[in-house]
């Protein structure tokens, strides 16, 4: 009796540790659609199992799928709960660790992808890969010196790899240092010139206020038949802009605009190409288009004055240049580049108290504007006849230029010329007031 109690005790034993190994597998309920596609369903049962022991690399491998099928479907929350749940029963799984570290990092979870990262990094798992991502992990997150270290090292060991040479010019003009931005720039376009790099240095140029070593870089790298890039040519198109080469940048811009391109940059840059060059019916019809397309950008309005009062369209041209100046929130100069424009309006149509006003305006906020003191003196002396205030400027201008030792181009013809006038309205009016005695 004794020995059948022991032989049922031993079956008993043998069917539970059999029952325990199976737990795992048979808890997996997997449902594949022949349909359209693969669906791989989990139960959560197997989640929620508890088990002394690792999760099988098939149970692994079904979850990994699992979730990267969730992911296509963007139920990402439910994705990034499956990995977890399968990560807090087996956290010795590499394959786990390295999916919910892709995961975060393509989620943006920089926090979370970077714990990840250093785990496999710790575990001296594929540094090739996990180091350049931990460095990228960095830059998202801010910490740039030490994006910027690693980057550094992952140079020394691959020169001419341009992804690295890349992210290291990013990361420098990220913290304003545009010269060092442009040095790793080139050397990634002289192993290999695509499109966003070239972009990125000219565009830098360009912030730089040098367009002519913009021209140098694009002549060395850039070639229009192989950089197919509509971004990179506007850019190319406002270099000859910037460089005042504005036949140029209408044949470039031009030729995007016949192709299609109707974009704002576009249309902007080839109508004020166009009113540059002294085309300005051609520039009418770009810049209203532009116009349409961003009703906020007060150069576009400033062209269209200009080019609609030298058309003979004077109230619209007017009409343009008040739109400018209800836009532009920008320092005193850009107003009174456009309300000069505006003066020269009233000017050509003899409104001459109005377009001194205006000028005396400019003055209170730029007295050193040598142009627009002459404007206002030959108001005064040609058109108003006040010989009175004439002088009296003539007199304050000369003052002015011989006290200014800067500027000294010019300097003796017009000293020449104000006195001259000096001279001849103090004598008409001597003979004025002579006659009148």
């Amino acid at each position: 009796m004794h020995r059948l109690s022991l032989i049922i005790y031993l079956l008993t034993l043998t069917t539970q540790l059999f029952a325990g190994y199976f737990s795992e597998n048979d808890s997996l309920q997997v449902a594949i659609s022949k349909s359209d596609s693969t669906q791989i369903i989990i139960s959560d049962s197997t989640l929620q199992t508890s088990t002394s022991h690792r999760l099988s690399p098939d149970t692994i491998a079904l979850h990994i799928a699992h979730a990267r099928r969730l992911m296509k479907e963007y139920k990402i929350d439910v994705a990034i709960v499956t990995l977890e749940k399968a990560y807090a029963r087996d956290s010795s799984s590499i394959e786990l660790v390295k999916e919910l570290e892709e995961i975060y990092y393509s989620t943006s979870e920089n926090t979370k992808a970077l714990e990840f990262v250093n785990l496999l990094l710790d575990q001296g798992i594929d540094s090739a890969v996990y180091l350049p991502r931990k460095a990228l992990v960095m830059k998202k997150e801010g910490n740039l010196p030490e994006a910027l270290h690693i980057f550094r090292d992952l140079i020394r060991k691959d020169s001419a790899n341009t992804f690295f040479l890349n992210q290291l010019g990013d990361i420098f003009n990220m913290v304003r240092k545009p010269d060092s931005a442009l040095i790793y720039y080139t050397k990634s376009v002289e192993v290999s010139p695509k499109n966003i790099t070239l972009f990125k240095a000219g565009q830098l140029f360009l912030d730089l206020e040098k367009p002519g070593e913009a021209l140098s870089f694009f002549d060395q790298y850039y070639n229009p038949e192989i950089h197919d890039s509509k971004p990179l040519r506007r850019l190319y198109g406002q270099t000859f802009f910037l460089l005042n080469e504005y036949e140029e940048s209408i044949k470039v811009f031009d030729e995007l605009y016949q192709k299609g391109d109707s974009s704002f940059i576009t249309t902007k840059f080839l109508g004020m190409s166009y009113r540059k060059n002294g085309e300005y019916l051609e520039a009418e019809i770009p810049l209203k288009q532009a116009a349409f397309q961003n009703p906020n950008d007060f150069l576009v309005y400033y062209n269209l004055g200009i080019c609609c009062r030298n058309i003979g369209q004077t109230d619209e041209s007017e009409r343009y240049f008040h739109t400018a100046l209800d836009i532009i929130t920008t320092p005193p100069a850009i107003r009174n580049m456009i309300i000069k424009e505006l003066a020269e309006n009233y000017k050509r149509a003899t409104q001459w108290h109005k377009a001194l006003k205006i000028y005396n305006e400019i003055l209170e906020s730029d007295p050193t504007n040598m142009s627009v003191r002459m404007d206002i003196l030959m108001i005064l002396d040609y058109q108003l006849k006040d010989a009175e205030k004439a002088i009296n400027g003539y007199k304050n201008t000369l003052a002015m230029i011989e006290e200014d030792t800067t500027n000294t181009q010019n300097k003796g013809r017009m000293i020449k010329y104000l006195n001259q006038r000096i001279e001849k309205l103090e004598e008409q009016k001597f003979w004025e007031e002579s006659g009148k005695n």
